[in-house]
């Protein structure tokens, strides 16, 4: 037992924390998170709920209109506020635990995204009697729907991982085939050299 609680303290000990990324992903993140707050208090102060502004922003692709959301993402699950809660709480949780082993830097700024799109609607829940405000109206092609910041950050966040995670997965492939190569090429290497000393003698 002492010898294991040794080994778990000298991995600790000598785990590569990262610690200046997550210092910086840390200020990122209440960036992001304050970010998102601000934007939603400014659309929930100066526009009307439910009241569409299709000449605002990108028309005919992305325009504004206020709604307080009582779903998930995108409009998702209308309804289940508490269950989206208790999920949200679980989602942060898990985060935060992969984001403090994690030592790859694509996927620690991925989770600080994926973080504060979560934190920032789950504020939103407990400011709105539930509900998220919503105010970006997709209006360029079906499924059209209403989101905001903190969903792009979630999206964005997720795209980090997924293209990090493929971009090493070819990393590996390349390198993988690179040594199967190099290692054929010593063993036909070997082989003539082996096959030379043999006519030699």
């Amino acid at each position: 037992m002492k010898q294991f609680k040794v080994k778990v303290k000298n991995h600790f000990t000598n785990y590569n924390w990262k610690i200046k990324a997550k210092i910086i992903t840390i200020v990122v993140l209440m960036l992001l998170i304050v970010f998102d707050q601000v934007i939603k208090l400014v659309v929930k102060q100066n526009l009307t709920l439910d009241q569409p502004h299709r000449d605002w922003f990108m028309p005919g692709f992305i325009t504004i209109k206020y709604v307080i959301n009582g779903g998930s993402a995108f409009g998702l699950n209308q309804g289940k506020t508490s269950l989206l809660i208790a999920i949200a709480f679980i989602v942060a949780f898990i985060l935060l635990i992969w984001w403090t082993f994690s030592r790859t830097t694509s996927h620690i700024v991925g989770i600080v995204f994926i973080l504060a799109g979560t934190i920032g609607n789950l504020i939103d829940r407990f400011l709105n009697h539930g509900g998220v405000i919503d105010f970006l109206n997709w209006e360029l092609f079906k499924p059209y729907t209403i989101f905001n910041l903190a969903d792009m950050m979630v999206t964005i966040g997720i795209c980090i991982i997924v293209i990090a995670i493929i971009v090493s997965l070819i990393k590996n492939f390349v390198y993988n085939h690179k040594e199967k190569q190099a290692t054929r090429k010593t063993k036909k290497v070997n082989k003539e050299e082996h096959e030379a000393t043999r006519k030699t003698v």
